[in-house]
């Protein structure tokens, strides 16, 4: 870059020959901080704790008291996105089940963090997992 200085609208990316700034693209854990990863946690615990998705679950679990097979599994993924996919797109993740993939993918290295790894069992709570 060239240019008479800042007088004039221009800055420069170099000083005294030196790199100031350095082009990099930002990774996944850059843009899915864990503060991030917290406030995703916590929009989907009150999603699953609010009174009618309980209500539900509940009643999908008597229907399935074993809590096993296709069936249990299948109704439990869908009534868990039925809060994932209004939480998730707030987030930058999709409101389906690629989402939720993508949303367990960057929770990757955060999974170590005790905040976390306690969010995450509050929430397999709530699933009855």
């Amino acid at each position: 870059l060239t240019g008479a200085g800042p007088e004039t609208g221009w800055v420069s990316l170099t000083a005294a020959g030196k790199k100031l700034m350095e082009r990099r693209t930002l990774t996944a854990e850059d843009l899915f901080t864990l503060e991030r990863a917290l406030a995703l946690q916590e929009q989907l615990l009150e999603g699953f704790a609010q009174p009618a998705f309980q209500r539900e679950l509940a009643r999908h679990m008597a229907e399935h008291p074993s809590k096993t097979g296709a069936a249990f599994l299948g109704k439990r993924r869908e009534l868990a996105l039925s809060v994932q996919s209004a939480v998730l797109p707030r987030f930058g993740f999709e409101g389906n089940d690629r989402g939720v993939a993508n949303m367990m993918a960057a929770f990757g290295p955060r999974h170590q963090h005790d905040a976390v790894g306690w969010n995450n069992g509050q929430i397999q709570m709530l699933l009855h997992m």
